[in-house]
């Protein structure tokens, strides 16, 4: 009788776990339909003046993100929905987030990547609360990683030192204060689709 009623707890225990889960990935997937039109902009110069007007921080992205990633295209402040810093204030530019209008206008700067990072700018979609917490997570053990079509991809230290040869990042003034600031960001795939581009990296 006594294994029968632990049999019992251990089952109910399982089918409690999964729709703990399948609650969590709801919370994910609709999360990820909020965030779509969502972008991370890293080592964007930071100035006093961006909190005295915030339509000041819009134009900024405008000129410094947009125009030089897709200098063909027509962009206006009015292209963004909300455009602001996160963390605390100190000595280094804080990550910026941006919401576009549309998708397309998102992808269409994406496109552009490669000129942003001349300029020393880096982008990066956003990722879901648990998207974030994985990589905090993993960045504690010691490790980086990256998500690609929703699912974490751990960087081996072959990766990571292919990738130090291959690109230079300004890391000198970036903090991890916590999960919702500085990350940095993952590798784009040459002619990517908007569903194959990678998200952040820790």
């Amino acid at each position: 009788m006594l294994q029968l009623d632990i049999d019992a707890v251990h089952q109910n225990c399982d089918d409690n776990f999964d729709k703990i889960s399948n609650i969590e990935q709801t919370i994910d997937r609709m999360e990820k339909r909020a965030i779509k039109a969502n972008m991370r902009i890293f080592d964007l110069p930071e100035h006093e003046d961006e909190s005295a007007n915030e339509n000041s921080l819009k134009t900024k992205v405008v000129e410094s993100v947009l125009k030089v990633a897709c200098p063909n295209r027509e962009w206006s402040p009015d292209c963004l929905l909300d455009t602001y810093r996160i963390g605390k204030p100190g000595d280094y530019n804080r990550t910026v987030i941006t919401t576009f209008k549309s998708v397309d206008q998102k992808f269409n700067v994406f496109e552009g990547r490669e000129n942003l990072r001349k300029k020393g700018i880096k982008i990066a979609n956003e990722l879901t609360s648990r998207e974030k917490q994985a990589l905090y997570d993993l960045k504690q053990k010691g490790k980086k990683g990256y998500f690609y079509k929703g699912k974490l991809h751990i960087r081996s230290d072959n990766q990571e030192n292919s990738r130090n040869q291959t690109r230079v990042y300004i890391n000198a003034k970036r903090k991890i204060p916590n999960t919702n600031e500085q990350m940095e960001t993952g590798d784009i795939v040459s002619n990517a689709t908007s569903q194959e581009i990678p998200e952040m990296v820790l």
